[in-house]
C-alpha cells in the first residue's frame, strides 16, 4: 500500500506553496496575497538573517575577548622575589622536570607600589634570601 504522499509527486511543495498563498485560487483576497508575501519575506530573513547575525555577534565577542587578553597581558609584568624563610628540603616535583618544588612566603615590590608578601614557588632547599 502506498502513502497518501506517494501518490501524488510535488504535493508539499504545492503545500507549501499554498500556505504561503501562491496558488492561483480566485477565493484569496488581495490582503491574503499581502500576508503570504510578508510571510515568505519573514521566512527568508529568518533564514539569511539569524546566520550572519550570529557570526557577527560571534566575531565580536572575539575581538572583545582579544582585547582584554591583550590588555591583561600589558599589565603583566616580572618581579624578583626574595625569600623570607627557608624552603623545605623535599616538594612537589615538577612533572616537566626534575625540580622538586614548594610554596615558601617571600617579599616583592612591583613598580610604583607598595611591597608585597605572599607564598611563592621556589626550589626544594633554597635558602632565605635567595631570588
Amino acid at each position: 500500500m502506498r502513502s497518501p504522499e506517494a501518490r501524488r509527486p510535488g504535493t508539499c511543495l504545492a503545500r507549501c506553496g499554498r500556505w504561503l498563498g501562491f496558488d492561483r485560487n480566485p477565493l484569496r483576497r488581495r490582503t491574503d496575497r499581502i500576508e503570504a508575501a510578508i510571510q515568505l519575506v519573514t521566512v527568508i530573513l529568518l533564514l539569511v538573517a539569524v546566520p550572519i547575525a550570529a557570526i557577527a555577534v560571534g566575531r565580536q565577542a572575539d575581538r572583545l575577548a582579544l582585547r582584554q587578553a591583550h590588555a591583561l597581558q600589558a599589565a603583566d609584568y616580572e618581579v624578583t622575589a626574595v625569600l623570607l624563610k627557608q624552603a623545605q628540603a623535599t616538594g612537589v616535583p615538577d612533572p616537566y622536570t626534575s625540580i622538586q618544588l614548594t610554596y615558601v612566603l617571600a617579599r616583592w615590590q612591583p613598580p610604583g607600589q607598595a611591597p608585597r608578601s605572599g607564598q611563592v614557588l621556589a626550589p626544594a632547599g633554597a635558602h632565605a634570601g635567595a631570588r
